[in-house]
Parts: structure tokens; C-alpha cells; sequence
């Protein structure tokens, strides 16, 4: 089964290219059709992530496994989501591209193979980006991130003579890697992976954001509290603007992502949910545009991460070990950080909560993709799904809370269905939200792409030097 999930991909991306020259209709129902079986794909993933089997020099790694299958779940999702009869052959081809490079560097346990396949989910990406002449900075903050993380791990590699992948990282090699991957996973809004965002690239985005999720591992061993504190912050800004202020599809979804890193960076067991979390909120997000006025209390449920979702159980684990360390530490000055942070994951969840219910009151106008819609009510399910599944600090175990919240929830769903509702006045119906990205002058974004593919190129002369080194030293 492991085999299929990481050849199936690879074979998909090659049907979509021996289709090309189909007629348009013909072409727009494969593409669905292969994106269903895409999704499908991700679902198998997600449901072997325990199963330790292995593939050669792959293996089941349950959390990197988790990340990346959320990301491809919502990446063939987005890909169907976009068709609209003039489906781009090329993008669904990147996905598939990308897909197959996410998963097989989830599940190498080898330096020299992880960074290859990485610079390959990147080529993906920056392909994409290359489709649009406005996505000058995706392809910066792409090139920086390899720089960062190609020279974080060769680095300590060298260093450690090792040629397997850290269990985590310190020392300069560290912040290199985490500034990496902050770049990759969209932490900055408005800018950088986030220019994907327009148009038909949107379905690559996911990958990206998995592809750090899927890294994190080998960087974090629990202890960077500064940097959870810093991401949680980030977080909360852009909740808080969009709470406030119009919401932006872009800043919602950076604040779930954002949201869920710190979260993994103090409790390394929670990647797998709050990979999850991450891609699917996220995701949700981005299919904002197409919805309408369909699909508000779902989405504004996914982003406000309350309980029954799949993002509540990785705040309370996380909730948890904060309070723990603050009180287990033996100086006031070590117990800071973690006091701080334990203060903080209240207000960024309150801050969450406002967000999404200002998100599901919106009255939006009744122009809305059909499957996109349904692609919103897919991802809901699975959220809750995934909420309600065990594991140690999080989410439910099989004990009568779980029943309460299940009968909550059945009660919940009856009311809103069954409730009278008020005719809705035409004065109070709101636009459309803005997409958020912010568009570069044209001087900049010329220099600024040419930057970008110089620093992609660089890594992967570095990645081929150091597999290269690694084959003459005998790894294998």
C-alpha cells in the first residue's frame, strides 16, 4: 500500500499530461476524475500512518505521514474546486508533481533524498508561480526557504557525520532551518507562497504548507518556546484583523497555520493533528472565493478551531505542556516564556472564536461554484471526524465526554436547521472577500523573480554536491 501512495501520484501527473490535447469538456471530467482519486489517494495515506510499513528506503512516519496526507487531501480538492470548464491540465499536473515530492520526502529517513525531493516540491511551486507574472515574491520566499533549509541540514550533516535526518536541530543550523520554514509555510501574510493564491495555483499551496508541517520534525524537539511564542503572535495579529476589520482570504488562513506551527513546536505529538488543522482550515479559506454565500458557519467553524474540530486537541495538548513547564521550571526567568505562552493560547482561541462567528454571520451574494461548496462540506467532515479521534492530549477519549459532545453537536445541527429564520435584507448583504495579496510594482517584481530562480537554482546545485558527496562516502 505504501508503494501505491507514493507511485500513484506520479502516475496520475502522467495521465493529465497524455491528456492534454483532449477536447475542453472532455478534458475539464478527467481532471475531476483524477482529482477525486487524488484525494482518495491522501485518505489512504492518512488511514496506513500507523502501520510502520516501509519501501524500500521509504517509510511510514506517523506524523510526517498525517501532514502530508492532509496536504494532498486538500490540494486534488482545491484542483476540482478551480474547474470551471476551462481547467488548466498544466497546474493539475504540478499537484500531481508536487504531491509525489511531498510525499516521498515525508517518509525518507535519508538527508541526501529528502533535499532532492524538497527542491522538487519547490520546482512545483515555483512553475506555478513562473504561470503568473504577479508572483514575483512567492518565488523569493521560495528560493530563500531552500537556501535556508538545504544549508540547515547539509550543515549538520556535515557536521555530525551523519547522513540521516535529524531528530532535531540547535545551534545556528536551527534558526537557519526555522526561518525556512517559516517562509514555506505562508507565516508572513500578503506576500511570498500566498501570491499562489490567484487563480487555478491556489491548489499548490496546501503542498506547501504540508511541506513544512512534514519538516518540522526534524527540526523541533519541544523546546523552542520563543519561536511558538513568535508564531502565536503572528497568529493573533491576523485574527485580530480580520475580526476587527474586512476579512482577507489570506490572512484567515495564515492565522491557522501560523496558529498550528507554534502549537507542533512545543508539542512535537501533535504534528499529525495540527498538520490537519492547518491544511484544512486553510484550505477552507481559500475556497472562500468560490463559495458565496454558501458554507459561512462551516468555514467560520474550521478557523475559529472550537471544540469537535480537528484544530481544539492540539491547543489543549499543547495548553498543557505550557502550564506544566512553567511550573517545573526552577527560575522565574525560565518559567516566563511558558507562562506567557500558556496565557496567550486562551486569547489566541477567544480570538479565533470572534473571527469565525464574524465569518459565519456574513451574508454573502448567491454566486458560488457547486463543487466548491461541496469540497467546503468534505473538509468540515473530516475536521470533525479527526476531532473526535483519540490520542494522548489530542482530542477525546472513548469516555462519556465524547458522547456529550457528539449529542451537543447532533442538538446543535437540528437547531440551526429547524430554527425560523429572518427574510434576509437586501442593505445588509455584504461583498465578497478580498483576496489580501499584495501586488508588487513591476520594477520589483521583475528583479524579484529573477532573484528567486537564481537561489532555487543554487540549492539544487547544492543538494546534487551533497548527494554527490554522500554517494562517494557510501551512505547507501
Amino acid at each position: 500500500m505504501l508503494a501505491f501512495c507514493v507511485l500513484i501520484h506520479a502516475a496520475l501527473g502522467a495521465g493529465l499530461i497524455f491528456a492534454r490535447n483532449l477536447p475542453q469538456a472532455e478534458r475539464s471530467r478527467g481532471i475531476s476524475a483524477v482529482a477525486i482519486v487524488g484525494a482518495l489517494s491522501g485518505l489512504i495515506l492518512f488511514l496506513i500512518r500507523g502501520s510502520r510499513d516501509s519501501w524500500g528506503t521509504f517509510s511510514v512516519l506517523e506524523g510526517r505521514a498525517a501532514a502530508a496526507a492532509a496536504a494532498i487531501f486538500c490540494a486534488w480538492l482545491l484542483v476540482a474546486a478551480a474547474d470551471d470548464a476551462k481547467t488548466r491540465w498544466d497546474i493539475a499536473a504540478l499537484v500531481a508533481a508536487g504531491s509525489t515530492a511531498l510525499v516521498a520526502f515525508a517518509l525518507t529517513e535519508w538527508t541526501a533524498p529528502a533535499i532532492l525531493f524538497w527542491i522538487c516540491s519547490s520546482a512545483a511551486l515555483a512553475v506555478a508561480a513562473r504561470s503568473d507574472g504577479e508572483t514575483a515574491s512567492s518565488l523569493v520566499f521560495i528560493g530563500v526557504s531552500d537556501a535556508c533549509v538545504i544549508g540547515a541540514l547539509v550543515g549538520w550533516s556535515l557536521m555530525e557525520e551523519t547522513w540521516r535526518m535529524p531528530d532535531a536541530l540547535d545551534g545556528w543550523p536551527l534558526y537557519l532551518a526555522v526561518a525556512g520554514l517559516i517562509l514555506r509555510a505562508g507565516v508572513v501574510p500578503r506576500l511570498g507562497v500566498w501570491e499562489l493564491a490567484r487563480g487555478s495555483t491556489v491548489a499548490l499551496l496546501p503542498l506547501a504548507i504540508g511541506g513544512a508541517f512534514a519538516l518540522l520534525p526534524s527540526l523541533s524537539g519541544g523546546d523552542e518556546v520563543w519561536v511558538a511564542l513568535a508564531l502565536l503572535t503572528a497568529g493573533m495579529l491576523a485574527a485580530l484583523w480580520c475580526a476587527i476589520r474586512s476579512p482577507q482570504v489570506v490572512l484567515t488562513a495564515s492565522w491557522v497555520v501560523a496558529t498550528m506551527l507554534a502549537l507542533v513546536f512545543i508539542q512535537p505529538d501533535a504534528l499529525g493533528k495540527a498538520a490537519s488543522a492547518a491544511a484544512l482550515a486553510a484550505t477552507a479559506a481559500l475556497l472562500w472565493p468560490w463559495t458565496g454565500g454558501r458554507a459561512g458557519p462551516e468555514r467560520g467553524l474550521l478557523l475559529s478551531v472550537v471544540p469537535l474540530t480537528v484544530g481544539f486537541g492540539p491547543i489543549v495538548g499543547a495548553a498543557g505542556v505550557a502550564f506544566d513547564r512553567s511550573s517545573g521550571a526552577e527560575t522565574v526567568l525560565a518559567a516566563a516564556p511558558w507562562t506567557a505562552l500558556a496565557a496567550l493560547l486562551p486569547a489566541a482561541l477567544a480570538v479565533g472564536v470572534t473571527m469565525g462567528a464574524a465569518m459565519a454571520r456574513r451574508v454573502e451574494p448567491e454566486t458560488y461554484r457547486p463543487v466548491a461548496v461541496l469540497a467546503t462540506w468534505a473538509i468540515t467532515g473530516v475536521a470533525l471526524l479527526l476531532g473526535l479521534t483519540g490520542g494522548p492530549e489530542l482530542g477525546f477519549e472513548l469516555r462519556g465526554e465524547l458522547w456529550l459532545y457528539i449529542l451537543a453537536a447532533m442538538a446543535a445541527a437540528a437547531a440551526a436547521r429547524f430554527a425560523p429564520k429572518q427574510p434576509v435584507r437586501g442593505d445588509l448583504v455584504s461583498s465578497g472577500p478580498t483576496l489580501g495579496v499584495m501586488t508588487l510594482p513591476p520594477s520589483i517584481t521583475q528583479v524579484a523573480g529573477k532573484v528567486g530562480q537564481g537561489l532555487i537554482a543554487a540549492a539544487l546545485l547544492a543538494s546534487l554536491w551533497f548527494t554527490y558527496v554522500g554517494l562517494k562516502a557510501g551512505f547507501l
